[in-house]
């Protein structure tokens, strides 16, 4: 749930951002936080009281290779370093929340914080390398193409024509967000979250201009939508990394998952037009 506090949260919300960019538009560093912080309140109180009775406790299998049961040892790495990534660290999320401010883009920032881990010796060239996502560098470069192929081609404005058509010739804004919503939470917890974004985030940005709307306002129901890949064990990386750590069945995550979804929805449904409406 707190991938969408902010902006590196979580992939689908840089995905957007990199659909708005072209057109002019961008989010705030923690403007996903106006929906998502309240689905992360009301998703944790709903667990501390009614809904752990929603979750499993299965016996988990013991394997003594098992890559739960290693601790790492940090007690070798000096403590400058550590003081250091620490500094680093606070400094480039600094840079990256006021981005306006000092007038350095986001991406750069990150780059100059991973270059002066290299450069002071915290890790080096070769541990930074492998900590790349290359998934994740692709993916986003397919995104970027993805959107100026439906672009180009009018795939996007043909997929944005038949949804407005179906919505009626003056579709309601809450109507148009609950169908967005809905659409991308259903696709997400079988695409994944980050597909799921990478697919819906240029055919919503086709569909907002198509209507006259914001397509701040589409794209934002769009990410919260995807994010909630609550209900399968494939939904997002999370999901599938604790299915053999919890010994979880895919029922264990579909009892405990539709709950958060329901409440994700509902809650989004009262902030969404309220923060960011269709027609401001």
């Amino acid at each position: 749930m707190g991938g969408n506090l902010s902006l590196i949260g979580a992939p689908g919300n840089m995905i957007a951002q990199s659909t708005l960019e072209p057109i002019g538009l961008k989010f705030g560093f923690f403007e996903y936080a106006i929906v998502g912080l309240p689905i992360l309140v009301c998703g944790i109180l709903f667990y501390a009281t009614i809904g752990f009775r929603l979750l499993p406790n299965h016996d988990t299998q013991d394997s003594e290779d098992s890559v739960f049961d290693g601790q790492r040892d940090f007690s070798s790495v000096p403590k400058w370093k550590k003081i250091l990534s620490l500094v680093i660290l606070v400094a480039t999320l600094l840079g990256m929340i006021f981005e306006d401010q000092i007038g350095v883009k986001l991406c750069v920032t990150g780059c100059i914080g991973a270059i002066l881990l290299i450069l002071t010796g915290v890790i080096s060239e070769k541990e930074a390398l492998k900590s790349i996502d290359l998934k994740t560098i692709f993916l986003f470069g397919g995104t970027l193409s993805l959107a100026a192929a439906l672009k180009d081609t009018g795939a996007g404005e043909m997929i944005a024509n038949k949804v407005i058509s179906m919505l009626g010739a003056n579709p309601s804004p809450y109507v148009l967000t609950f169908v967005v919503f809905i659409l991308c939470c259903a696709m997400t917890n079988f695409m994944s979250n980050t597909a799921t974004t990478a697919l819906m985030a240029p055919i919503c940005l086709s569909i907002a201009q198509g209507m006259g709307a914001d397509p701040r306002a589409v794209l934002m129901a769009c990410v919260i939508g995807g994010s909630c890949a609550y209900a399968t064990p494939i939904g997002m990386p999370a999901n599938t990394m604790v299915v053999g750590a919890g010994n979880y069945k895919f029922n264990d995550y579909v009892k405990a998952g539709l709950p958060l979804i329901l409440i994700a929805t509902v809650v989004s449904m009262i902030v969404l037009p309220i923060a960011f409406p269709f027609f401001p």
